[in-house]
């Protein structure tokens, strides 16, 4: 007796609502973000850091948040992003980069400072610009701020805690809020 073959199933493609395809993880508040996006190529993020999102948001970018003497370094970019003026020193990740090297890389780049990165303080899909940022919270090792890359960059300013709001009037992702409360408030 011989079987028919099975119809062939259609390859079923993961819904980024249900998170990476090989750890379901999505951190909630991202999901309606990306709920049009697929996560087919993921990765497992447990073994790369949660690095899977590249795949779906393309290359990473590295934001880098200085606190150097009570005060956070922003840099105010040539072009808007939309709403996004001041942001923090970024860019995104080169093949093989990490986001943290990425983050030191970037912020030497556009501002002349080097930084040490000294860890990781959150991911997400930006609300305004759909890209997957990484934030890394990073320390000032020598240099002065300046603007380095006039191309990209046309200003770079220390702001003070209770200045922020007047640079960033959208807000800041909790996360690096959290962080930059802590560390300024001193």
């Amino acid at each position: 007796m011989t079987h028919a073959p099975e119809p062939a199933r259609p390859e079923r493609r993961p819904n980024a609502a249900e998170g990476c395809p090989t750890c379901r993880e999505l951190d909630h508040a991202e999901a309606s973000a990306v709920a049009s996006r697929d996560l087919s190529g993921a990765v497992d993020c447990r073994v790369l850091r949660r690095r899977h999102r590249s795949s779906a948001h393309g290359a990473p970018v590295a934001a880098a948040v200085v606190v150097h003497d009570g005060r956070v370094l922003l840099v105010r970019r040539r072009v808007a992003e939309g709403r996004l003026s001041w942001q923090f020193p970024s860019g995104k990740a080169e093949p093989g980069e990490t986001v943290a090297e990425a983050a030191v890389r970037e912020t030497c780049e556009e501002t002349g400072l080097r930084v040490e990165a000294v860890g990781p303080l959150g991911e997400r899909v930006h609300p305004d610009t759909g890209r997957h940022l990484s934030y890394t919270a990073c320390t000032v090792i020598g240099g002065t701020a300046r603007v380095a890359a006039a191309d990209e960059v046309a200003e770079v300013v220390w702001a003070g805690h209770d200045e922020i709001p007047a640079y960033v009037p959208q807000g800041l992702f909790e996360p690096v809020r959290r962080y930059l409360d802590a560390v300024m408030r001193r």
